[in-house]
């Protein structure tokens, strides 16, 4: 009885080994398969973000920008005017043909004495809303801008020698992107707000540009110092 016994409990204690011997195989196992899935995982995010970040940049049809009073706005560009070497110096309200739009522009200097807008704002009473899609200016790049009695704006700009003619109007009251035209010298495009573009011939390129212009009729603002707002 008391071989049996001691044979029972060497029985036990060999199970009992064996399987002690057995579980860092499975740890190991188990351990090796989650580093794998989270490289899986960690390659798809990376592939993902390249796509992402890869695909055209389009531009946004609403303005996210606070209400702010004009005379703040105005302030606010008063003060910069007066750093040094402030790009900003003058400042125009205008009304557009159809009386729908009221603006407020600030501006510089651009190529050949000819105005650079920096900012422009849609008014209303005493509120100014700035138009986000109408990026600062680029020094170097940007030449001019140019504002047509049909209410586009018009921004050209020097592209590596090429010449690149950014075209902008209000719909709904928010100024918004609405093509862009490329001048290679040989090769002519129309570029699109989703970042697209088309080849165009000489012949649709000036035909295109003369149907964003209208009648080619330029506004001339009533531009009045930055420094001076105030006083």
């Amino acid at each position: 009885m008391k071989m049996l016994l001691i044979a029972l409990l060497c029985f036990l204690l060999l199970c009992l080994c064996a399987c002690v011997a057995t579980l860092p195989e499975r740890t190991q196992l188990t351990s090796g398969e989650i580093p794998a899935q989270e490289t899986m995982s960690s390659a798809s995010t990376k592939e993902s973000a390249l796509k992402k970040t890869s695909e055209p940049m389009a531009f946004s049809s609403t303005n996210e920008s606070k209400p702010e009073k004009i005379s703040e706005v105005l302030e606010e560009h008063c003060n910069k005017s007066l750093e040094e070497d402030s790009f900003v110096q003058n400042y125009a309200f205008h009304d557009t043909k159809d009386g729908k739009i009221s603006m407020l522009v600030i501006s510089g200097e651009g190529s050949g004495g000819k105005k650079l807008y920096d900012s422009i704002y849609s008014v209303q009473n005493d509120i100014a809303i700035r138009q986000e899609q109408f990026l600062p200016p680029e020094l170097g790049h940007n030449l001019s801008t140019t504002l047509f009695l049909n209410g586009i704006i018009m921004n050209e700009i020097d592209d590596a020698g090429s010449r690149y003619y950014a075209y902008y109007g209000f719909e709904n009251g928010v100024l918004t992107y609405q093509a862009g035209l490329l001048d290679e010298g040989n090769s002519y495009y129309c570029c699109f707000p989703d970042a697209s573009r088309n080849s165009l011939t000489k012949a649709e390129f000036d035909r295109v540009k003369k149907e964003f212009e209208g009648d080619g009729q330029v506004v001339e603002l009533d531009w009045k110092p930055l420094a001076e707002y105030g006083r």
